[in-house]
């Protein structure tokens, strides 16, 4: 063996023995046989010692433990510290989106002007607006909204709205090749045409019938739009979240859509925009245009007609639409029944209140509370 290696050896034996090392643990168990008095006491002592440093130790390691749990859920906290004009601005923009018009354009306001061109402060007012839809946050606002609805419906609930294989709607090649995308879809085989009212939109898929009272009854009533029992739908996540969807029960978050917009019920917009919407997620388009770049669907001449349809319905009192709109609302705010079952209830109690106000009295009864 080389020297230099002895030595090396030598010195880490050394080195070892001198080595401070840690006094073991001391057993928590009393010795076997009999001990005096004082060396009862004294094991005793430090059996609890022993103890309590072990406690301190667990209790220390659940404190770490929660610590980190807490900083793992902890969330970032959405939206500006200090709300200003731009964020109000970008925030009435994806409101806008949703509720009204996905895509704005300069003329928006026109025909209101030619309605009511008397009225002057109506005019000045309707000259500026369409500046604020072409503002660059307004717009931006529209189309981070697009973005996030277009992404959450489609590749975050998409496959649990329509009970299918992710792919099957993730990708574009699969939606292309999906025969019940195109049956959904409305697609004419012959002219490869998309059908403006296709089944998708129909409660039972089953397309346009020949009563047209019955189709006007189950048009926008599709199970992809609301939802039927337990099973939220479309319109459910783009107000209240994808964890709406795809968690069981009801999410109680304030950071939700219709929370931070102050949206309590539906519009006609917002009906026609979740319509576009679940054709546009089985299609074979790969971005969420105004036109279908492969489809050739015209989704913003669509949200139109659907818009405009269910409003006018709604201002002629039809039984159908209004049936449809009491569903919808029921569906995704259900707090607003909630609501007018407890003014129904304080109605009944202030009728109950008034039948003892009108009761007769008797002065020789007294009540000394």
């Amino acid at each position: 063996m080389p020297a230099s290696h002895a030595t090396s050896t030598s010195r880490a034996t050394r080195s070892r023995a001198l080595t401070p090392r840690p006094a073991p643990l001391r057993s928590a168990r009393l010795p076997p046989g009999e001990l005096e008095e004082e060396e009862q006491e004294e094991a005793l002592r430090l059996q609890q010692a022993a103890n309590e440093e072990l406690e301190e130790q667990f209790e220390a390691a659940n404190r770490e433990l929660a610590k980190y749990k807490l900083k793992k859920r902890k969330r970032t906290a959405i939206g500006p510290s200090a709300v200003t004009d731009v964020y109000k601005l970008a925030l009435a923009a994806k409101k806008f989106t949703v509720t009204e018009e996905p895509w704005a354009s300069e003329d928006f306001f026109a025909k209101d002007i030619h309605q009511e061109p008397d009225d002057e402060s109506l005019r000045r007012l309707l000259m500026v607006l369409p500046d604020a839809f072409l503002d660059p946050k307004f717009t931006q606002g529209m189309q981070c909204q697009r973005s996030t609805t277009a992404h959450r419906i489609r590749y975050v609930v998409g496959a649990t709205i329509f009970k299918c294989d992710p792919t099957d709607i993730t990708q574009a090649k699969k939606r292309r090749s999906t025969p019940r995308w195109d049956q959904l879809l409305g697609l004419d085989p012959a002219s490869k045409a998309y059908d403006p009212l296709p089944p998708v939109l129909y409660t039972d898929d089953s397309g346009a019938g020949t009563n047209e009272d019955a189709e006007a009854a189950r048009l926008f009533r599709s199970s992809y739009i609301t939802r039927i029992g337990h099973h939220a739908r479309t319109l459910s996540c783009i107000f209240n979240g994808p964890s709406s969807i795809t968690r069981e029960g009801k999410v109680n978050t304030p950071r939700v859509c219709a929370k931070i917009w102050g949206v309590e019920e539906l519009t006609p917009g917002a009906i026609a925009f979740a319509a576009i919407m679940v054709r546009w997620v089985l299609s074979p388009d790969d971005i969420f245009e105004p036109i279908g770049r492969l489809s050739g669907i015209h989704y913003h001449n669509d949200f139109l007609a659907y818009r405009d349809m269910i409003t006018d319905a709604l201002r002629k009192k039809k039984k159908p639409i209004h049936h449809v709109l009491y569903t919808h609302n029921k569906a995704v705010f259900p707090d607003m029944f909630t609501s007018l079952r407890s003014k129904k209830a304080d109605d009944r109690l202030a009728a109950a209140r008034k039948l003892y106000d009108d009761a007769s009295e008797d002065e020789d009864y007294t009540y000394d509370g």
